[in-house]
């Protein structure tokens, strides 16, 4: 009830009618491009208590990034008197808008957000905060961009956030799902950092903060049951339709996330102790060591594999002990150690060898059911739509093995296609026995 409250009393300020003081100010339709004077725009970012308006950058995909090279060079520039026009040197402010009516000296907004210059609006409050007192006449470029259609609104978010590096799960920041990740952790008092640095920067302890793509790894390794995927995922997976929306569905029961939360982080600050029992390489040992204890831990704990959706829901994380954690670590350390195939983690990220490590500690277990793992069916393959007959053109162009380095490169030319369909489909041949893995050249 509390984070409702606070959520309406929100929402009546963003929706609130604020007027922007303009020095001069174009219109095109309902669009304005406006000059507005810094001192202004820092009254108009402030509230009666002189706090920045941190509403006005819901819609924003990240927070505020600190000190930085960029926002040390803002805030160089804010200082140095003597500089070109503030506007003249900085990109300005993309502001969205439900409603503006433009006045002789003034703009009349409403439903206020900005979705581009966070950093630069930032550094312009925490230079007028250290310089109360600067009345310089430099300006500021702002956009005014007015419209209440969701697919136009994330259009312009994507584009003007798209020219400058940030993670490409931030690009999704604004997406409904994500949203309601964010709220639903928040429920559960851990904090969803679907903007970069958001909660970071709020000062929120750092083991309740979970960034997207560190929850999804979770859900492909606990709801898909494709841990070898989770332990190799990069943001890329984000900029592919088909894989996002497996992964963040909408159909998905949200309760699942706050407990796939709790389950993976359990399971790394327990895993970072035994660190040093590993006798090869630790590099990306989190990464890949979590996928496998989560599924086997849970598994365990329930008493199958199969465990779903629901199960994940219903389950009581406080039985997932950390002396049964702890059992599964030590088995499966134990297991790769013994291994003399494994050199270090990337030997463990084929389906085939992750699976083979699942299957012999399950069979310890008494976990008779890995079929649910073994046959589940991978969404990575699905995008690139590989079928039987294409699987049959990439057998028939495979020379005998073993292959030279970038032989995907070659027959991907061949077949007129793309390299990395070419290369799962090599991964799904060996996983089906017709061929051996290799690794530089050699046949393992």
């Amino acid at each position: 009830m509390w984070i409702f409250g606070f959520d309406q009393k929100i929402s009546q300020k963003r929706n609130a009618l604020v007027s922007l003081i303009t020095r001069k100010c174009f219109q095109h339709k309902s669009d304005f491009v406006a000059l507005v004077s810094l001192r202004d725009y820092f009254d108009f970012i402030t509230d009666e208590d002189g706090k920045l308006k941190r509403y006005y950058f819901e819609e924003n995909v990240r927070d505020y990034l600190g000190e930085n090279r960029t926002n040390i060079d803002i805030a160089r520039t804010l200082e140095n008197q003597e500089s070109p026009d503030f506007w003249l040197l900085n990109n300005g402010i993309t502001m969205l808008s439900s409603h503006a009516t433009s006045y002789d000296s003034r703009i009349d907004v409403e439903n206020v957000q900005i979705v581009n210059g966070l950093q630069t609006t930032n550094t312009i409050y925490q230079h007028y905060c250290a310089h109360p007192k600067d009345q310089s006449e430099r300006l500021l470029l702002v956009k005014i961009i007015c419209s209440t259609e969701d697919s136009v609104r994330n259009q312009i978010i994507q584009a003007t956030n798209n020219q400058s590096q940030i993670p490409l799960y931030s690009l999704h920041a604004t997406d409904k799902i994500q949203k309601d990740i964010e709220d639903v952790l928040l429920a559960n008092e851990l904090y969803y950092e679907r903007r970069t640095n958001y909660y970071k920067n709020q000062g929120c302890s750092e083991d309740k903060i979970f960034s997207p793509l560190y929850l999804a790894a979770g859900y492909i390794s606990l709801v898909l049951k494709l841990p070898h995927r989770a332990a190799s995922l990069k943001s890329k997976f984000m900029n592919k339709p088909k894989q996002y929306e497996k992964v963040f569905s909408d159909k998905a029961d949200l309760r699942v996330w706050p407990k796939v939360a709790i389950i993976i982080r359990h399971i790394d600050s327990i895993s970072e102790q035994h660190r040093t029992r590993l006798k090869s390489s630790t590099e990306n040992y989190l990464k890949t060591i979590r996928p496998i204890i989560s599924v086997l831990a849970v598994g365990k704990l329930l008493g199958k594999l199969s465990f779903g959706e629901r199960d994940l829901v219903s389950l009581n994380t406080e039985l997932l002990t950390d002396e049964l954690i702890e059992q599964v670590l030590i088995d499966v350390i134990d297991e790769i150690n013994q291994d003399k195939q494994i050199r270090s983690f990337k030997d463990i990220h084929t389906r085939k060898k992750m699976n083979e490590i699942i299957c012999s500690i399950a069979q310890k277990y008494g976990l008779t059911d890995f079929v649910a793992i073994e046959k589940r069916q991978d969404f990575i393959l699905d995008d690139y739509e590989i079928t039987d007959d294409f699987l049959d053109l990439v057998k028939q162009e495979l020379p005998a093995q073993p292959w030279p380095a970038g032989v995907h490169k070659t027959i991907a030319e061949q077949l007129g296609c793309s390299n990395s369909k070419v290369y799962r489909s090599i991964d799904l041949l060996i996983e089906k026995g017709f061929f051996k893995e290799q690794k530089d050249g050699v046949i393992l």
